[in-house]
């Protein structure tokens, strides 16, 4: 980290530090209001005093932003738009005030515009009425570039020093609007912010919307750290760990939230084919949710990096321990920070976005669908993708994305854009297609 002449160190607690371990992928550190300098994903980036990234190569003016061709009916195709008719209202009986938010660890939306927010501290998922909900707005909402994230982001929680962490984004599936969650670490304070079409941010104001909650079996004396939250055909989808390590746990629930709203808790089981054997402990990367044989299906990843396939179904029995299939895996040494699956021209894909440890970069991939549905090799015989750790010649059907290198979160918007963090920005890109 770069040194700047009377910057001073912050003792942080074993809780701050546990849960910016798990939840940052922008970290800036702040001293008298000027950038002193930040890490994007699991890299470190040096910052000049005006909060610009010189990094050498820039994934946001790399080419790979095109013809953003928005518009107010785009939804997001396989995902829940929030228009559908669900027969009932998804938010019942709200309440109104302060919730009292007290992290934002992981944000998804649900249908009707409800924003879901990872409250770890408070052991629950906050749900959010966003009164968002206008689809005329989506051409001006979704902005196709923010930059210099940090100047934008350095006072929304007022003067003062330190660290703030940009935890995660997402979009909302009417407005198309952008939502990034932050943190303070000295002082434990966390906000969601809101991007407005001149590209200046803004706070949401939770304690002037209706919300609920949805209560998550406690996790231990810290609290519970959500480390992925996913919507799919009315069941929310949580991964949540109690520590740094510590067995991964999957919260499931079904609509509609309101006062008696509860869930299943299991925990997941299994093969890791880099490591040769089955394993329950390892803490759930990033998660996807997908159509499998008609039915809703997770994929979930972990450490060295295998890609796990649960149906959603058995998940949701809440037994002690559910087991999962395992169709292929990236190799040792990698560890995922994004999954999507989107289909362009009649062909199915997913982009993985992982951070390789040995040297730290971050590299992308497209793969063809058919791995994640595979049924003939599985567990101890699943493909291993790079057994010798660098992401060399790969095999067929999986093929290097180099303008996505260095991204640090991709949300998928629709079939043919995701919106992209990276060195400091945010951005609309063309998804690739088979090239």
């Amino acid at each position: 980290m770069k040194k700047v002449k009377g910057a001073r160190l912050v003792q942080l607690s074993a809780q701050q530090m546990l849960r910016s371990e798990h939840r940052a992928f922008l970290r800036l550190s702040f001293v008298s209001g000027l950038l002193l300098s930040a890490a994007c994903g699991s890299t470190e980036n040096l910052q000049n005093d005006v909060g610009t990234i010189d990094s050498g190569d820039n994934l946001a003016d790399s080419g790979v932003t095109t013809d953003l061709g928005v518009s107010a009916d785009a939804g997001m195709p396989g995902e829940d738009t929030g228009t559908v008719d669900m027969g009932f209202q998804f938010l019942q009986n709200p309440q109104t005030g302060d919730p009292q938010l007290g992290s934002a660890d992981r944000l998804a939306f649900g249908p009707q515009g409800v924003l879901l927010i990872g409250d770890g501290p408070k052991d629950r998922i906050l749900a959010v009425a966003t009164e968002d909900n206008d689809p005329t707005n989506s051409p001006r909402y979704l902005v196709p570039r923010i930059r210099n994230i940090s100047l934008k982001i350095r006072d929304i929680f007022g003067p003062g020093n330190g660290q703030i962490e940009v935890t995660d984004i997402a979009v909302h599936p009417i407005s198309h609007r952008i939502y990034i969650s932050l943190a303070r670490v000295e002082t434990n304070e966390s906000a969601v912010v809101k991007v407005e079409p001149d590209g200046k941010f803004s706070r949401l104001e939770l304690e002037s919307l209706s919300w609920g909650e949805i209560k998550v079996p406690k996790m231990g004396a810290v609290g519970t750290v959500f480390r992925d939250l996913v919507w799919k055909d009315n069941t929310l989808i949580a991964s949540t760990v109690e520590d740094s390590w510590s067995p991964s746990r999957v919260f499931t629930m079904q609509g509609p939230i309101n006062e008696s709203s509860s869930g299943a808790l299991t925990q997941t089981h299994s093969y890791h084919r880099s490591h040769r054997r089955w394993e329950t402990e390892a803490p759930i990367d990033a998660m996807l949710a997908f159509e499998f044989n008609g039915k809703p299906h997770l994929a979930a990843t972990y450490s060295c990096a295998p890609i796990v396939r649960f149906s959603v179904e058995g998940l949701m029995q809440g037994e002690a321990r559910t087991t999962g299939e395992t169709p292929f895996d990236l190799g040792p040494g990698k560890q995922v920070l994004e999954m999507i699956e989107y289909e362009k021209d009649g062909k199915g894909y997913m982009l993985i976005v992982y951070w390789f440890l040995r040297p730290s970069e971050i590299y992308a991939l497209q793969v063809d669908r058919e791995y994640l549905t595979q049924t003939e090799n599985l567990d101890v015989s699943a493909p291993v993708f790079f057994p010798m750790q660098r992401p060399e010649n790969p095999p067929q059907g999986v093929r290097r994305v180099e303008d996505f290198d260095g991204a640090a979160r991709i949300v998928k918007i629709d079939e043919q854009r995701a919106l992209v963090a990276a060195n400091n920005s945010i951005f609309v890109a063309q998804l690739p297609g088979d090239e």
